[in-house]
Parts: C-alpha cells; structure tokens; sequence
C-alpha cells in the first residue's frame, strides 16, 4: 500500500481531510491542499524527508517523512530555512 492509502485507513488522520481527498488517498494519490498552499504546477501536498537521502536520511522510515504543501515544502528547502 502507498503511503497515502495507509493515511485514509487511519480515523485519527483521514478525519482532517475533506470527502474529496479522501477519495484521492484511498486510490493512493496525494490529496490537494488549499488554494493558497498551492505554488505554481504544485498543486498536491508533499513528502519532505527531515534527514535528506543525499546525506544519508531514510527514504522509507516514517519518523523521517513529514506531509508538507507545496508552499511550505519550497520554505523549507529555502536560503532562509524554513524553521
């Protein structure tokens, strides 16, 4: 299963999200974030790694995956941090 699908399995997660990205989860696709989230052509929410996999991050390991919107994904890989 995607990560998705597990996120519209879990009540606790699945009850953030409107009926529409819902539908998109459980077919393993990225649910879309508001309008004002949204940058350009980026108009799903994102999987940022805390610890990057050039330097040695986790690419499947959970406590390593954060959701992000496109515009807060673009703020945390900015000059400026993102903190």
């Amino acid at each position: 299963m995607t990560f998705w699908r597990e996120v519209a399995n879990e009540p606790e997660l699945v009850g953030q999200f409107k009926p529409n990205n819902v539908s998109l989860m459980k077919k393993g696709l990225s649910p879309h974030p508001v309008l004002s989230e949204k940058v350009g052509g980026r108009d799903t929410f994102e999987i940022h790694h805390v610890n990057s996999i050039k330097s040695g991050g986790a690419v499947y390991d959970v406590d390593n995956l954060r959701v992000a919107t496109p515009k807060r994904h673009i703020e945390i890989h900015s000059r400026r941090g993102g903190k």
